[in-house]
């Protein structure tokens, strides 16, 4: 037998014949309520469970405590973070509770960062093969209760704006959102190669050849695609260097995207560097995106293609909103407070499908949709991160951000940056 019984019920046994993954998932079927060591040469990790759940943990690998993760999110210098968790032991009080205090991290972002660690914790046991374990079954008042966040104090207000300022940003917002809703905004139709491309799709008889043809004659096109091709999200060992292998290994779907998002920097001249942030933002908001539908079992390719697009209205606002017209901070109110609203005209204009639409609309708040929910809670969610921002749980209710990767996620945005 791999397991031995001791005196007090202690559940003792070997990694080599019962696998952290393995021993994880009967804790977890059975709902075991305990603490659970696990010791592999000089690294120990011990992690208290309710139900089955990890919720907390201890180890000595620093690179994997909270302070060695906040520190490597630049929120704050190591050493501080070091010092304050050594003066926390010797006066016996929580490290999480002076991290509020000092407002270091905001609750919502404590708790990400939170589940973050224990993830990665586990993560990392689940590759040892050798060592030993041990767990011990407590009752829930002996093994504790999770951390919870205490709700956030009230910021103090910042002063209110003027009455002039008031009547001012009205009357912009007014005019803004007649041209808009009334569809009275001039926005350019849908571009030459992207027209093509939907009417070969469209096609029963089309096939790659046809495709080939239609993109190979836009350059930048083709570089776009055959650059996403050889990202790291794919790890593929040799480059993708024919555009015929890229949209095999992408799919149609997110070439269909790729094209989409490049042509929105032909079609909105204005203001080109801001339209090149958004593009950027929406690349690497797909790529998260892509990669927490992965852990949801949805579309990939859909998912993709929705955080490509999903910002969209911002670079038509930067076209409607040009530098010398108005002040950059009232610019910035209005690309905040319109660009769903505009997202949602072009991607009309345009005729792209109703889940995209549906994305630009609700990327902000999930929880208002109602048709293509799961999708739109990926997109905030990759959004989110990609602000470096916790999405917010009460906005989600078809995702579990317990059984999303986010190591994985934080390894996808070093290799953008």
């Amino acid at each position: 037998m791999f397991i031995y019984i001791g005196s007090m019920a202690d559940i003792r046994g070997e990694l080599k014949d019962l696998s952290v993954v393995k021993l994880l998932s009967w804790l977890r079927n059975n709902q075991k309520t305990g603490l659970l060591r696990i010791v592999h040469g000089q690294q120990r990790k011990e992690f208290r469970l309710k139900q089955g759940e990890p919720f907390t943990f201890k180890s000595n690998f620093g690179p994997e405590q909270l302070e060695a993760l906040l520190a490597k999110q630049k929120i704050a210098d190591l050493a501080l973070l070091s010092h304050l968790r050594k003066d926390c032991h010797l006066a016996k009080k929580s490290f999480t509770h002076e991290l509020l205090h000092h407002k270091i991290v905001s609750p919502p972002e404590l708790q990400l960062w939170m589940k973050q660690s224990l993830h990665l914790a586990l993560d990392n046991a689940s590759r040892w093969s050798v060592g030993s374990f041990m767990f011990r079954p407590l009752t829930e008042d002996q093994v504790g209760k999770p951390f919870i966040v205490p709700p956030q104090a009230k910021e103090e207000q910042s002063p209110p704006p003027t009455p002039e300022r008031i009547i001012a940003d009205e009357n912009i917002f007014s005019e803004l959102r007649e041209q808009i809703t009334s569809g009275k905004v001039e926005l350019p139709p849908l571009p030459g190669t992207l027209m093509k491309i939907k009417e070969c799709l469209n096609d029963p008889n089309w096939d790659n050849q046809d495709l080939l043809k239609v993109i190979m004659t836009d350059q930048l096109l083709t570089t776009s695609i055959l650059k996403v091709a050889n990202s790291s999200f794919y790890g593929l060992s040799s480059r993708v260097s024919s555009l015929q292998h890229a949209i095999v290994l992408m799919g149609m779907k997110t070439i269909w995207g790729i094209v989409t998002h490049q042509s929105l920097l032909s079609s909105f001249p204005q203001q080109k560097e801001e339209v090149e942030a958004v593009l950027d933002h929406g690349f690497l908001c797909a790529l998260l995106a892509k990669q927490i539908a992965l852990s949801c079992r949805f579309d990939e390719e859909e998912a993709f293609t929705c955080g490509l697009l999903h910002d969209i209205g911002k670079v038509v606002l930067f076209n409607l909103l040009p530098k010398n017209k108005y002040p950059q901070s009232l610019q910035e109110r209005l690309i905040n407070r319109f660009h769903c609203e505009a997202g949602v005209l072009i991607a009309a204009k345009w005729n792209l499908p109703e889940l995209v639409i549906e994305a630009i609309e609700y990327h902000h708040h999930p929880e208002s949709s109602c048709d293509n929910r799961i999708l739109n809670e990926i997109i905030y969610t990759a959004n989110c991160l990609t602000h470096d921002k916790p999405p917010d749980p009460d906005k989600l209710s078809c995702i579990n951000l317990d059984k999303i990767n986010f190591s994985t996620l934080e390894e996808i945005k070093e290799s953008f940056e």
